[in-house]
């Protein structure tokens, strides 16, 4: 358990043996289950449950987010994002298919109304024109409470504590719906 910089407490849990070479469903329900698994052990903000993660891990985050908008109240992802949709190829330079997946509209609705997402990356991060597609042809430009933290030569690796303390700031910010 830690501080943010707000001063509020933190309690960070990270399922095991959910790397890359599991199943999505596997992965994004763990992800749930962890957090339902908190909010029956102990009170917690349920403003403040956010979905984090590093490269698949962040996309991970994303889905969880979008297939559960009720739960998660933010996202932090770190070189990596999913969309539940295609978008405009303008920035990758990568020819995979890369970040999006099919929802239901209620789902999607939902989470756009509230579910604020951070976006990490950098400009030595293998996936950041995806990421920056992404967020402009995605996340912005359907009117999602975003923020892109762009950070200079980053690779792709975890960020650095100064941009994790600039996205809490963000996710903590309220949305319309938790005013």
């Amino acid at each position: 358990m830690g501080e943010s910089s707000s001063g509020a407490k933190l309690i960070f849990i990270a399922p095991q043996k959910v790397g890359n070479n599991q199943t999505v469903a596997r992965r994004a329900g763990l992800a749930i289950l962890a957090a339902v698994k908190m909010q029956e052990l102990i009170a917690l903000n349920t403003n403040r449950i956010y979905a984090a993660g590093f490269s698949g891990g962040a996309r991970m985050a994303s889905y969880a987010a979008f297939i559960r908008p009720s739960l998660f109240s933010g996202v932090l992802g770190m070189c990596g994002a999913q969309f539940p949709a295609k978008v405009p190829r303008v920035k990758a330079t990568r020819t995979d298919d890369y970040g999006w997946f099919t929802l239901g509209e209620p789902q999607i609705a939902e989470a756009k109304k509230k579910v604020r997402f951070v976006l990490v990356t950098g400009s030595n991060d293998f996936r950041y024109g995806n990421i920056l597609d992404i967020y402009a042809g995605g996340f912005q430009k359907d009117g999602y409470a975003v923020k892109l933290i762009d950070v200079p030569g980053m690779q792709h690796t975890t960020c650095p504590a100064s941009a994790l303390r600039d996205g809490l700031l963000f996710l903590d910010q309220k949305t319309d719906a938790a005013k």
